[in-house]
């Protein structure tokens, strides 16, 4: 049975070495399996890091790019600026001038208007003098004819 008890220890140190073994395989492993996930964590780090980097640098060239936008927008607007006050300058010397022209067209045609109603006036007031003539004719008519035939 000594024996017997020996072979069972045996066997029990056997399964223990063996799962030492096996334990120590398992550490071997994961510090293989962590060191690979450290270097792919590194590496990762690296690619993001550098993809920072570059939407930092995409960043600025779109920053530059807007700053270069915006001048070229108030270069354009000034030049619309001039462009139009210049613009409205010229119309409004040419409506002046229009004005002027139309304000001495109105004195010629002012003074042609007073001189045809002056002329018109005179004319109607020697038209109504001989009305007034033919009137009291017709009238010295109408109390001759009256008188012969009140006899």
């Amino acid at each position: 049975m000594q024996d017997q008890i020996m072979d069972i220890l045996k066997t029990i140190a056997d399964d223990i070495t063996q799962v030492k073994t096996n334990v120590e395989r398992v550490e071997a492993r994961m510090n293989q399996m962590e060191t690979g996930l450290r270097e792919d964590l590194g590496r990762v780090e690296a690619h993001l890091g550098q993809e920072v980097l570059g939407l930092g640098q995409e960043i600025s060239r779109l920053g530059q790019e807007i700053s270069r936008v915006e001048r070229s927008l108030g270069q354009e607007i000034s030049r619309v600026e001039t462009s139009l006050g210049q613009e409205i300058s010229r119309v409004e010397t040419s409506l002046r001038q229009d004005i002027v022209r139309l304000e001495n067209a109105m004195e010629e045609n002012d003074g042609a208007l007073f001189d045809g109603y002056n002329l018109l006036h005179d004319r109607l007031g020697r038209i109504g003098k001989q009305i007034d003539r033919m009137a009291m004719t017709v009238e010295k008519h109408s109390i001759q004819l009256a008188k012969p035939s009140a006899l």
